[in-house]
């Protein structure tokens, strides 16, 4: 099977909600796009992380969102995350995670 490399596209809403949307192997290859998409500002109140195209996710992407979450938290906004595939849900179940993150409920 081949590695399907990390790719994310940000969209910015009206009403100050940005969509991140992560697709492909989200491991350690993928750090310096994920420090570079924290570090950028926080001109938002609602950010909303897409998961649904990841085909991996490891320890990186745990502590990614969990970073996330913690910036959320303490900063005032509010972030929601649309699970991913089995396979990627089944680490954070696996991890603990999965019961701390903020979900975007089911449509």
């Amino acid at each position: 099977m081949n590695a399907v490399p990390f790719n994310s596209t940000t969209r910015e809403s009206d009403n100050r909600v940005r969509h991140l949307v992560l697709s492909g192997e989200l491991d350690m290859a993928a750090l310096p796009e994920l420090r570079r998409l924290r570090d950028r500002g926080k001109q938002f109140d609602c950010l909303v992380v897409d998961m649904s195209g990841l085909t991996f996710l490891d320890s990186t992407g745990i502590h990614f969102l969990l970073d996330l979450f913690a910036d959320a938290q303490r900063e005032g906004w509010v972030l929601r995350i649309v699970p991913g595939p089995p396979e990627v849900q089944r680490v954070l179940e696996i991890s603990g995670v999965a019961e701390v993150l903020p979900w975007a409920a089911a449509a």
